[in-house]
Parts: C-alpha cells; structure tokens; sequence
C-alpha cells in the first residue's frame, strides 16, 4: 500500500505541476507516472496489488490524452465527447486485463435507484465544471 501513496503523491505533484507551471511538463510528469506503474504493475504481476496499478495507470492517461489533444478549435462542451471514447476503451481494455466482468465494475441493473443517482450527479457536476 505504501507504493499506492508514492504514486497519489507522484499524480497530485504532476497535476501541481501542469496547472502552476507548464502544460508540456506536466504531460511529461504524467507519462513517467504512467510509465512507472507499468513496469510496477509487471513487477507485481504474481500479487494482488497487480490489478490495482494495472488499473490505477487510466488516472495518468486521462491527463494526457485530455492534455495533448489539440481541442482549441472546438468549444469546451465538445471536449468531452471527443476525449472520453479513447478513455472508455482504454477502461474497457483494463477491465478485460485484470479478468473483471462488467456485473463487478457495476455495469448492471442491480440497485437501479442508486446508479440514477451517481447518474445525475455525473451530470451536476459536468455542468458545474462547464460553468
């Protein structure tokens, strides 16, 4: 668990670093964190702890798939609908990785009263940001 807090540190520190100081440095941080839990999560392939850092790698590959696409000619409300179908294959492709069925990561009808409400404050907070 200690390597899981290295790694939040190493994400907070390059998110510090891309909004405070530069873009093209904080897309270099987040590649060498990316980097880094890949080989880590090789490392630990025999353990438990594989499936987290396998999966704990789509935190720093959002940023940068967010921050090196050239999205300046689109408005900001389109951003999201070109960005976030690479990431949903890229989340489909790790829960494939790590053996999860769709029923465990919640894509289900199972407790239906509780996913419109993670829904809709999805929605929320999208509109909060936008604005």
């Amino acid at each position: 668990m200690k390597a899981a807090i290295v790694f939040l540190i190493a994400v907070t520190a390059a998110e510090v670093v891309t909004n405070f100081t530069n873009i093209f440095w904080g897309i270099i941080s987040h590649s060498v964190i990316l980097i880094a839990l890949i080989a880590y999560s090789t490392v630990k392939a025999g353990s438990p702890d594989h499936k987290l850092f396998l999966t704990l790698c789509l935190a720093p590959l959002t940023r940068i798939v967010s921050l090196a696409m050239p999205l300046t000619r689109f408005p900001v409300i389109f951003w999201y609908i070109i960005i976030y179908p690479t990431l949903m294959v890229g989340a489909w492709v790790t829960m494939r990785r790590v053996n999860y069925t769709p029923y465990e990561v919640g894509l289900n009808a199972r407790n239906l009263k509780l996913q419109w409400l993670i829904s809709l404050s999805g929605i929320l907070l999208g509109v909060m940001e936008y604005v």
